[in-house]
């Protein structure tokens, strides 16, 4: 107990950042449309997926996975119409 009234502040820092750790850990589940590696190669392969890649062109040129598409981040909101033919409904 002497320790922890000595080192309150290092104690402290250790509390937080060890909570912000494990709620990290825990929240760390994506949202509902995302997908492991293990299904994203599933769906590669045995489902012909439509794979966007959301880096700046000239990234894209330097290289990139085959058959992907370049729609850059900044403009995916003007753009997303052109995904509409690859959506279906499951």
């Amino acid at each position: 107990m002497e320790f922890i009234q000595q080192n309150i502040f290092v104690v402290a820092v250790a509390v937080i950042s060890g909570t912000m750790l494990l709620a990290l850990s825990v929240r760390r589940p994506a949202g509902a449309g995302a997908v492991s590696p293990a299904q994203a190669t599933l769906l590669i392969n045995r489902e012909n997926a439509q794979l966007i890649d959301i880096r700046e062109p000239n990234e894209y040129i330097a290289g990139h996975l085959c058959d992907s598409r370049n729609i850059p981040a900044a403009s995916l909101a003007q753009r997303v119409g052109e995904l509409e033919p690859f959506k279906t409904s499951r």
